[in-house]
Order: C-alpha cells, then structure tokens, then sequence
C-alpha cells in the first residue's frame, strides 16, 4: 500500500469510528471558550477649547434639561461604542465607565438600535447627581449588537479627561476600528446644530432630539 492511500485509509477510519467527529468538537469548545473580544471606541472632543478658540470674549455653555439650567466654563463630550464582536451572546452584560482626574459627568444619553434592546445605569446622571464612576447593563448583549452612551463632562482641570472601561465579565476590550455612521462626524455635526443665545453662550435645552 502506498503512502497516500494510507493516509486516506487512515482519514475514512478516523471519520468513520466517530475521532474525526471528536476532534471537531473539542475545536468548537475551544473556540467558544476563549476569551471573548468586545469591540469598544472612545471618542473625546472638547468643546469650548476646540470650537471658540481665540475668541476675546468668556464663553460659557449653558445646559437647560427638564426645565433646570446650569452654564459652564468647559465642558467635554465624550461617546463610548460597545459591539459584541464575539461569539457568545449574553442575556446582560454589566461594564463600568471610570473618568480621569475627577472629572465628572453632568448629563449621560445612552442609544440602542431598537426598544428590545435597553441600556440601564446604576444611578442617575443629571444637572443634580454627577459622578466620574457610572455603570451600565445593555440587556441583551447578543453577537453584534451595538451600543453606546454619550457623556457630557466638566472636566477637572485644562487636560482632557480620560475614560477606561472595566467589566467582571471574561472579555477583552478591543479597538473598533470601525463604528459605523462615523461618530465624529455625528459629533460635529452636533456642535453645528447648537443653536446661539447671545454672543457668548451654547445652550442644549434640546439635547435629547439630536440623540
């Protein structure tokens, strides 16, 4: 008998004794118990810094939400894009957003790509309750479903504040290089859309319709 119609004797009595069938199994469970990736993208664009740079005159933004008003100084607006790009699908998936240097988040709107998918945070953010360290639960979390959130930051000091992601769940965060509908041009095309009071003033009283 030759070498390959060895080989190919050995092939049919692999497959046909059911190993074949073993081996393709324990690649699946593998495969379906590595770590899983979950695409992620922060974008960071200040505000004031960026938009009336130069200016001689005191800007300040001025927020009006749910009939409350609040102006500031500086402000920062940051989106964060979560995909499952895995394989495994999760009924809910709870991650943790951390805000650098004290910074601290004034307002959050989150989105979904339908009403069967929410995203839930551990505590309110508004003009009243600000905090740098915010939870969240995207319930389902199946194979590339996106979401994301969109905070409004004052920050600490002249840096730009920094975002990590955290998460008890056995994933990896991975750059997505990729968001869809290109973000930052959605975020600029937000700053265009601010309508002006006075010389010196951005309001946002309609923030909600532009998300």
């Amino acid at each position: 008998m030759s070498t390959t119609q060895w080989i190919i004797t050995l092939a049919v009595t692999l497959i046909a004794g059911g190993a074949m069938g073993s081996v393709i199994a324990i690649v699946a469970t593998n495969r379906r118990n590595r770590i899983q990736p979950i695409g992620a993208q922060k974008e960071i664009m200040p505000f004031i810094n960026r938009q009336i740079e130069g200016s001689a005159s005191k800007a300040e933004i001025l927020l009006t939400l749910n009939g409350q008003k609040s102006s500031f100084s500086n402000l920062t607006l940051a989106r964060i894009t979560l995909e499952n790009s895995g394989n495994r699908d999760y009924e809910e998936f709870k991650f943790g957003i951390t805000i650098s240097d004290l910074s601290m988040a004034v307002f959050l709107q989150a989105d979904t790509q339908d009403r069967y998918h929410e995203i839930l945070a551990n505590q309110p953010i508004d003009l009243n309750h600000w905090d740098n360290e915010i939870d969240f639960s995207l319930k389902p979390f199946n194979r590339n479903d996106v979401y994301s959130v969109v905070l409004f930051i004052k920050p600490h000091s002249d840096a730009v504040p920094e975002i990590e992601l955290a998460t008890k769940h056995p994933v990896r965060f991975v750059e997505l290089s990729a968001y869809r509908g290109v973000a930052t041009s959605i975020l600029l095309e937000i700053l265009k859309s601010m309508p002006l009071i006075g010389p010196s003033t951005r309001t946002f009283s309609r923030i909600r319709e532009l998300f």
